[in-house]
Parts: C-alpha cells; structure tokens; sequence
C-alpha cells in the first residue's frame, strides 16, 4: 500500500500529460508513453521478483520505477509538444482563475464521482467477504476474466473526452452527437467480439487460476450474465458519460452514478445477495442491472438537449 501511494504523484504526472496530448490529437504519443511505461515495469518485475526474489517490495519498487521514469519523460514531451500548447514562462507564472474555474467546475465532481463510486466498490468488496473464501476466490477470477472485454470499451471512453470536447468548442452539435453514437455503436461490436471469442476459452483460462472447482459453475453463471449486460448496457452507462462530461454536464453524471451506486447497487447488493441468501451471483446481477439504470438515465438524458448547453470556455 505505501510504495503504491508513493507512485500516485508519478502516475498523476503522467496522466495528466497524456490528457494534454490527447487533447491536441497526439493520442499516438500518449500511446507510446503508456507502452514504454508497462514495458518497463514487466521487465523490472521480472528481475526483481524473479532473479532477486524481492517479492511484494520488488513489485512496488519496480512501479515506483516505471511511474517516475516515465514521469520525467513525460514532462519532457510536454515540453517538446509547447508550441501546441502555448507554453512559455509567462503563462506559467500567471494563472488564469476564470479558466481554472471552469476548468475544476468539470473535473471536481468527476473527481468527487470516482471517489464515492470506488467507494461503493469497496463496500462491495466486504459484503463478499463475508461469504467466505471460494466466494473471494470467485469474484476475483470472474472480476479479472471480465475485465478482459473492458479493456477496448474504456480506451473509447478516455478517447471520447477531447473528441467530444472538440465539437462542443466549435459549437458543432451535430458531430458531437455523431461521434458519441458512433463509439457507442463501436463499443458494443467491441464487447460482442471480445465476449463471444473469449466464451469458447472459459475452460482453458480458467485453469491459468487454478481454482478450486466449486467455483467454476458459479464463475461461468456470472459470466453468461455479464456478456448480456455488456452488450445492452456497458457503453451506455461508462462511453456516453464521457460526452456529457467533455460538454460541461459533469455535474448531473454525477450526481446519477453516485445515487444509482449507493442506492440501488450497494442497497440492493446487500439485499440480494448478503439478506436472500443468493451470494456473489446475486450481487453481480445487482450490479450489471445497475449498468441498466445508467444506461437509460444517460441516454434520456443525450437525446435531450440540456448537456451540451453548458458553455465553459
């Protein structure tokens, strides 16, 4: 827990820049300082932890390593990329309030959101621990195998932001509103390929965890559930709040993630799954109806026209 809250002013650095270059389309840029940054710490894992036998201080000191180093480079391109940006000393030594204002009017409460929701995930988090350790063992693996279909969908929705965010500044309504149906029609081919291709090896990635049988029969309930919910409601309920929230309507996806998680998922949750005796399945339809109720509030709220009225700058 330290070294990985000691690597957090490294990984904000980091992103931080990558928002930056994303935001002026050197999204390849941003790639590659991710890329050169997990490489980094694979290798550095491998020496660490293999050869040296450091365990858990090799994991952390091999983040730590792979965060900061790309941190310095990152700042680097930073300031290689300054034209673009209109970086000169001046700016620099003078803060503009009212942008800044404008600016902490967005990411303060998506900072706030992402807060609470993690919140809320760890609240999850307890109530199955008490169903006893192959419920852990279950919701770890099926968690990690899920992931797996999440990964493309949330690159959309981190790419959605300046895209979005572009339009909105140009005042072209009409390609926001493109743009964001076409990622969201991307993120479910997206979920349907990964999903459905993954289904055929569930046996096979099952034994890379070696759990204990019990747990399979329950994993693969979960999962069929899951492939369902990603597909109707995924993009819905985590690509389309990227929109609102490059438009200015940060304030309202907030205050909707925040109610639907600590009112319906974890209330629920506990209902379901801790007071009816269902367990961790009944928790995860819990939680993949959640995506549902997001799903339907955020899309009513885009075919309005109240999100994109929100002039920040």
């Amino acid at each position: 827990m330290i070294g990985i809250l000691f690597s957090y002013v490294g990984e904000s650095i980091i992103e931080g820049v990558n928002g930056c270059l994303r935001g002026i389309g050197r999204t390849k840029v941003s790639l590659q300082l991710s890329l050169l940054m997990n490489t980094i710490y694979l290798l550095f894992n491998f020496l660490f932890v293999t050869f040296m036998h450091l365990g858990v201080f090799g994991l952390t000191l091999s983040l730590n390593i792979s965060r900061y180093s790309i941190a310095v480079l990152a700042i680097w391109t930073l300031y290689r990329n300054r034209a673009h940006f209109g970086l000169n000393f001046k700016t620099l030594r003078h803060v503009d309030w009212g942008l800044t204002k404008r600016v902490l009017k967005v990411s303060v409460p998506f900072a706030a959101e992402s807060t609470f929701f993690n919140g809320g995930k760890i609240i999850m988090q307890m109530m199955i621990v008490t169903l006893g350790t192959v419920m852990i063992a279950a919701n770890a693996i099926a968690s990690s195998w899920i992931q797996l279909s999440e990964i493309i969908p949330n690159a959309l929705s981190v790419a959605l932001v300046p895209i979005v965010g572009q339009c909105i500044g140009r005042n072209n309504i009409g390609d926001a509103k493109k743009l964001t149906k076409s990622f969201l029609g991307l993120g479910t081919l997206a979920f349907l390929a990964v999903d459905l291709g993954l289904l055929p090896f569930f046996s096979i990635g099952m034994r890379l965890f070696a759990p204990a049988p019990a747990t399979i029969p329950i994993i693969f309930h979960i999962y069929l559930v899951v492939i369902v919910m990603h597909a109707l409601f995924w993009s819905s309920s985590f690509v389309l709040p990227s929109a609102l929230r490059a438009a200015g309507d940060a304030r309202f996806t907030t205050v909707v993630s925040l109610i639907s998680m600590w009112s319906f998922r974890i209330g629920f949750g506990y209902l379901i799954g801790i007071v009816l005796g269902y367990g961790i399945f009944g928790i995860f339809v819990v939680m993949s109806s959640e995506w549902a109720i997001r799903a339907i509030v955020f899309q009513l709220r885009f075919h309005g026209g109240r999100w994109y009225r929100n002039k920040l700058i």
